[in-house]
Order: structure tokens, then C-alpha cells, then sequence
């Protein structure tokens, strides 16, 4: 597949889920992880609420942490090493960037950086400064 200048490959691409649902998650990762994979992409699995590590897809290149907060604070910890990469998504606060970090995960993603009138974007960059000898 020709990529456009410019682009870059994403580290890995999550199969479609549904939130909240193990369910209709695995359905959507069965329908949906060759097709993904087709097109050259690593895949992530999207664990939710009462998943387990061994529920995890052995194809799965990254397991993204869903589900509820409670959910997700309770049990990301057993994920770490069941897939090459650990993703937890919703990590909108300081705490929980620290959290995210203790526990070992690769990558996070949430939208709360950009409220709050810029109090959470610039803790942010104050977090990412302080590690940048660690990080870089």
C-alpha cells in the first residue's frame, strides 16, 4: 500500500468495540481484526468491563484499556505484558497520567487536556518536562 507524503503509520489501529460491552466486542474483533490487519495495520484489542487477560485475542499486537473508570483502575495492571503494547485510554488528569506511568503503560490518550482553560494541557507539559530526561 502507497502512503501519501506525509503520513505516518500509526503504531497500531484499535479493530472496532463497543464500549462497555465484552459482549459485542469480541463480535466487532471478529468481524473486524483481518480486515484491519489486511490493510497492513498492527492491531489493538479493546478490553471492557469483566474481560480478562486471557480474553485478550493472541493476534492482538496492543491491548487498549476501555471499559468504566472503576473497571479500568482495578484491573490495567493485569494487562501489562499480555500484548507487545499496553494502551489506556481516558487518562485525563495528573494522577492518572502518574498512574498510567507506574503501571507501565506505552501510550494513553484523553481529550480532558484541552479544558479547563488550559490548567490540565499546561500540567501536562509540566509532567512531560520534568520525565524528558527519562523519556528522551
Amino acid at each position: 500500500m502507497k502512503r501519501p507524503n506525509g503520513f505516518n503509520r500509526p503504531l497500531w489501529v484499535a479493530v472496532p468495540d463497543a464500549v462497555g460491552d465484552a459482549e459485542k466486542t469480541f463480535q466487532r474483533w471478529h468481524k473486524w481484526n483481518r480486515i484491519v490487519a489486511a490493510h497492513g495495520f498492527k492491531l489493538a484489542f479493546v478490553a471492557q468491563d469483566g474481560m480478562e487477560p486471557q480474553d485478550v485475542p493472541p493476534e492482538a499486537d496492543c491491548v487498549f484499556i476501555g471499559g468504566g473508570t472503576e473497571w479500568k483502575i482495578d484491573n490495567a495492571h493485569k494487562f501489562k505484558g499480555v500484548a507487545k503494547l499496553l494502551h489506556i485510554g481516558r487518562v485525563n488528569t495528573f494522577g492518572r497520567l502518574r498512574w498510567a506511568d507506574d503501571l507501565g503503560a506505552d501510550s494513553v490518550d484523553g481529550s480532558g487536556w484541552f479544558r479547563a482553560k488550559g490548567k490540565q494541557y499546561f500540567d501536562m507539559i509540566e509532567w512531560f518536562e520534568k520525565k524528558q530526561g527519562r523519556l528522551f
